[in-house]
């Protein structure tokens, strides 16, 4: 009996400690001790069985380019513990996986292409964005040779487990790199990676880990997952990637106990995100800044936020979406508010507002100017991007100019650019089609080609249909009106099929020698979507928006494009460099300021009882796993 009992209060409360060290561990350890230390997340973490009260350590200061994925659940009162030993700052699970910043890491392929080997430990690994220092490159992928599409600088294309760069013949790409000073990719998995994965696990509790640069989830809560707890964590996508990345997001099967508590979440496109059903989860002293599309959203209506602060979020839009559904408690900052702690303002915005698309709606300039007063007043400048083909008001664009607004090109037409390799077989298709043909004449077979700039068609018993039309004499709109007057041929734009199939409009003054290449396709039996080239876009759209805009406002040169996909260009590159000097002696000024000297007793004020209530939540929660004596 007494050997019974002593065992139950060892599952009850005496659990195991754990560590791991990406830095000087061995999986062929133990693990249980720091100088025994694991190495990896996958072996004897993801991989083991833990109990209840175990807590596993991992080391502070070091990185894993790996998941972290809890293979058991605690218990009521007993929780499994995911922590931090020793000193600096928090462990980091992140995505990228920088390549060594040497010469020998790079090896010449051809022409201006040269590779190295990614390394990383996460299973089906692709690769969706690079970053060169704080550059984000050029996906270039054909399906075929990395080689033969790589032409400019951050060029980048992947075939795993090697990364090809553009470098010129004889350089190595640390040269061509060197004022960027890394080449950085990030791990990504078809399916989608979550960084931090609870899938079907209870009663665990997380804090001190921080997750950074992932482009799909960095700490997500999945299946009948419960009873969890997320405290002092950050988690930062840094990675401009559609629709994702997310920073914490739970989307279980109805928990009823989820807990955010003193929580970082910035970069992401939504910071806390709730999809599914959910009975309570709450989010208490957390912050999310700078976030694209929301800082919390919401689509559980469960969701409670408390003495917490949301701040620059979804600053595309007017109003912000800084929350979107979510109940909200006590004590929370206004959004208004702006972030009072160490270096918030070191990094100012190259720009407080961008308007988009001048000149493709009616009155856009005239709204603009209403504006001007309150630019003026603020001392502040924004940047406006024009699309020339439309009706400008270009004496507005002028006064801007000259008032010390960046102007920038966008696309002559407003078509997007996509580096899709396969845009004919995907549906909705990312290059919009620029219309729908068939034949409908009497010949017994039609086939359309385009090749060279021309569009032809091969008609099979009724030869005088056929067509030779070159498109250099027209755009979408004067092509889709020519082929409109043809007896035998039927032609739709953004018809009903455009709302069927999800495609986007056709822009009607996209240049159709942009049209994408095919060959023999048929156009008898059903009609034919005929897209745009995704690499033809490119150079004629913006090179067509540069020469406008340079021609009717005197003086300016551009260098800064805005379109879909793409880079900022020199002039981004020269006030970047310009402002380094500046930056580091905002930081050397910041560094010497305490906290107490940077923050204001009102916001104390309002944050002091909430943080009083997060101390005793996590007091409780801790008390049944504190007995095990493991390092704090």
């Amino acid at each position: 009996m007494l050997i019974a009992l002593v065992m139950a209060l060892a599952r009850l409360g005496f659990g195991t400690s754990y560590y791991v060290t990406s830095s000087s561990g061995n999986d062929g350890n133990d693990g249980l001790t720091a100088g025994t230390a694991w190495a990896s997340l996958a072996v004897h973490v993801n991989g083991g069985a833990f109990v209840p009260g175990d807590i596993i350590y991992l080391k502070r200061g070091d990185t894993w380019n790996e998941q972290l994925i809890p293979p058991s659940s605690g218990a009521a009162g007993n929780p499994i513990q995911f922590d931090a030993y020793g000193t600096g700052a928090a462990p980091v699970i992140t995505a990228a996986a920088p390549i060594a910043f040497v010469s020998a890491s790079w090896t010449y392929v051809s022409g201006s292409t040269w590779k190295a080997t990614i390394a990383s430990t996460i299973a089906s690994p692709s690769v969706n964005v690079v970053r060169f220092g704080t550059v984000y490159g050029m996906k270039r992928s054909t399906g075929g040779s990395c080689s033969s599409v790589i032409a400019n600088k951050y060029d980048w294309c992947a075939a795993w487990p090697s990364l090809y760069v553009y470098s010129p013949a004889g350089v190595n790409p640390v040269t061509t790199y060197a004022t960027d000073g890394s080449v950085t990719p990030v791990v990504a998995t078809p399916s989608g990676l979550q960084m931090i994965l609870v899938n079907g696990k209870s009663w665990i509790t997380m804090q001190h880990i921080k997750v950074q640069m992932f482009d799909y989830m960095g700490v997500a809560v999945t299946g009948t997952a419960d009873n969890l707890v997320f405290a002092n964590m950050e988690s930062d996508g840094m990675v401009p990637y559609g629709t994702t990345p997310h920073g914490f997001y739970v989307n279980a099967t109805n928990p009823g106990n989820v807990q955010f508590l003193n929580d970082d979440v910035h970069l992401n496109y939504d910071g806390f995100r709730f999809d599914g059903t959910a009975a309570a989860i709450t989010v208490t002293n957390c912050r999310a800044y700078a976030n694209r599309d929301a800082g919390l959203k919401d689509n559980t209506g469960n969701a409670t936020y408390s003495y917490s602060h949301f701040y620059g979020n979804n600053i595309a839009e007017m109003l912000p979406n800084d929350v979107v559904g979510g109940i909200a408690g006590s004590g929370n900052i206004a959004s208004t508010t702006a972030p009072v702690v160490m270096n918030f303002n070191s990094y100012p915005a190259r720009f407080s507002f961008t308007v988009d698309d001048v000149g493709s709606a009616a009155g856009t300039e005239a709204y603009i100017n209403t504006f001007l007063p309150l630019f003026s007043a603020r001392g502040v400048k924004f940047n406006a991007a024009v699309v020339p083909s439309y009706p400008v008001d270009w004496a507005s664009v002028n006064n801007w100019y000259a008032l010390g607004h960046e102007i920038d090109s966008h696309s002559w037409s407003h078509q997007y650019y996509t580096t899709n390799t396969n845009p004919q077989n995907a549906t909705p298709y990312p290059n919009a089609p620029a219309l729908v043909i068939q034949y409908t004449g009497s010949g017994t077979a039609a086939t359309l080609t385009i090749a060279g700039g021309v569009l032809t068609t091969s008609v099979t018993g009724a030869s005088g249909d056929n067509l030779n039309v070159p498109l250099a004499s027209y755009n979408a709109l004067t092509l889709f009106q020519y082929l409109q007057t043809l007896p035998h041929y039927s032609v739709q734009q953004n018809s009903p099929l455009w709302t069927t199939n999800g495609w986007p409009l056709s822009r009607p003054n996209t240049h159709v020698t942009n049209l994408l290449n095919v060959s023999n396709q048929d156009i008898k039996t059903a009609g034919y979507a005929i897209l745009y080239g995704q690499t033809k876009l490119l150079p004629d759209e913006m090179t067509s928006s540069k020469s406008a805009i340079e021609a009717n406002v005197p003086g300016l040169s551009e260098s800064f494009y805005v379109y879909p996909d793409a880079r900022s260009t020199a002039r981004q590159d020269s006030e970047i460099e310009s402002t380094k000097a500046r930056v580091l002696r905002l930081e050397q000024i910041a560094a010497t300021n305490t906290e107490g000297r940077i923050r204001t007793e009102v916001q104390l004020g309002e944050l002091r009882e909430g943080q009083n209530e997060i101390k005793a939540m996590i007091a409780a929660h801790d008390l049944g796993s504190k007995k095990g004596g493991g390092q704090k």
